[in-house]
């Protein structure tokens, strides 16, 4: 007689075996795709498995996970649960494709933010079934059995009804047979033309990915610094690209300026900021997912602070470099190359791109335009040559945070792998930009749409 024994989450499944879950689900194609998705259901594994489910909740993940201030109104702001709903269906979609041979279930169960890991529902219906079928079978035999008392009449009605059973057993075999060959037949001819559709979709998309991570080439990854940002606006005043090279913002030495941006008695808050190295998470989640295609292909993407880096080192290496000119100075040092080029105008503080070559039904110039909490805002995606005439270089920044969001998960979206398709040719994928349009509504992007798209 078969038991059933309950087991525990925590004794069904050790940690390492639900991070390795974990880390198959954020590298499935439901979410390697979709970053801030993947940085939300990291967040809240990291929490189940540090012991701290207890404190998860709308307005932690909102905090930690999209940049929401610390207290904000979760009645006003429904970025969470919005995103919870999407979470828990993607998960939904990987377990029904790719997962489905998992043994382990993930999911979020609603009205909740903590992940479950759940042993795989197996199939009862079938196992009653069976158990059915047997039943049936053990009975009909007792009553053949029950009314058997003449031998002879026996004989005569046993003999025509087991070869007709036999014939119909044998006919069964036979139909049922050439029905699973078909079935087989038919699912194998599906199974290569899926492969075939999913490898044509793929390949623009593999074949750009690997002249970006796939090379001879150190490749390096370069979030943007924030801490720079925040003491440009303290100062208002940007720091020019040779005064960050060679950090003479920093020690306040000709700059052009008598005190510079960082003299030595300036006050411990400005300084802390200076020197700091602080980034953002939506830079960090594109990092996390090219290091993910870097792993894939057998080769490691370095991440360097901006600060850190040097002119022969970007020259030399295949790079990422991630944000605007205000908060990346690397950037400019590819703005000659370019068509659309991310400026501040001093006059409105309000940032535009500058289309330098408009093509006809495009503007010279596009303004962010509307409030505060809710205005238009651009995302640029650059495949560039890299600075030594080798190798290639990947710019995505913006004229904001959202901007910079848009421009990644357009990177990562069907749109692209299409657009991939459209300019590929046998020679390979050409160099490009492209720009992106969203609405910034209270610093995530929103309804977002290919603008502009240059071909280099």
């Amino acid at each position: 007689m078969a038991t059933t024994q309950t087991i525990g989450r925590s004794e069904a499944m050790d940690v390492e075996r639900r991070r390795e879950l974990m880390e198959r689900v954020l590298a499935s194609d439901q979410f390697r795709r979709a970053p801030r998705l993947s940085a939300f259901l990291r967040f809240i594994c990291e929490q189940e498995r540090l012991g701290l489910a207890n404190r998860l909740n709308e307005q932690r993940v909102g905090v930690h996970v999209f940049g929401r201030p610390e207290g904000y109104h979760v009645g006003d702001d429904s970025i969470v649960r919005s995103q919870a709903r999407q979470l828990r269906q993607r998960l939904e979609e990987y377990f029904a494709t790719e997962g489905k041979d998992e043994p382990f279930v993930l999911s979020v169960p609603k009205g909740s933010y903590v992940p479950h890991f759940d042993p795989y529902p197996q199939g009862s219906a079938e196992s009653e079934s069976a158990e059915e079928l047997l039943r049936v079978g053990a009975g009909s035999e007792t009553g053949l059995r029950a009314s058997s008392s003449d031998k002879s009449q026996v004989e005569s009605l046993a003999l025509p009804q087991r070869r007709w059973s036999w014939g119909f057993q044998a006919s069964r075999l036979m139909l049922g047979g050439a029905l699973v060959w078909i079935l087989a037949l038919i699912a194998f001819l599906g199974y290569q033309g899926f492969r075939y559709w999913t490898h044509t979709r793929e390949t623009k998309e593999a074949i750009f990915w690997d002249s970006l991570l796939s090379t001879k080439r150190e490749v390096i990854i370069v979030p943007s610094d924030s801490s720079l940002v925040l003491l440009e606006k303290i100062d208002d005043k940007r720091v020019a690209l040779d005064d960050y090279m060679s950090h003479r913002y920093l020690n306040g030495k000709d700059t052009g300026d008598k005190d510079g941006y960082a003299p030595p008695d300036m006050d411990e808050v400005k300084r802390s900021i200076a020197f700091g190295r602080y980034t953002n998470m939506a830079d960090l989640n594109l990092a996390w997912n090219l290091g993910q295609l870097a792993g894939a292909r057998h080769t490691q993407a370095h991440i360097r602070f901006a600060r850190d880096l040097n002119l022969k080192e970007l020259g030399e290496s295949n790079s990422v470099l991630i944000g605007g000119p205000r908060s990346n100075p690397w950037v400019d040092l590819y703005a000659p190359y370019m068509d659309f080029v991310v400026d501040y105008d001093q006059s409105s503080h309000r940032n535009v791109i500058l289309n330098r070559k408009p093509k006809t039904g495009e503007q010279a110039r596009y303004f962010e335009v509307g409030g505060e909490s809710e205005h238009e805002a651009y995302g640029i995606v650059a495949y560039l040559p890299g600075l030594d005439g080798q190798g290639s270089s990947l710019l995505v920044g913006g004229t904001s945070r959202a901007g910079t969001e848009a421009a990644t998960e357009f990177l990562f979206s069907h749109g692209f792998s299409s657009l991939l398709e459209r300019i590929s040719s046998k020679q390979g994928i050409p160099h490009f930009e492209i720009l992106i349009s969203t609405r910034n509504l209270r610093g995530d992007p929103h309804e977002s749409s290919v603008l502009c798209y240059h071909q280099l």
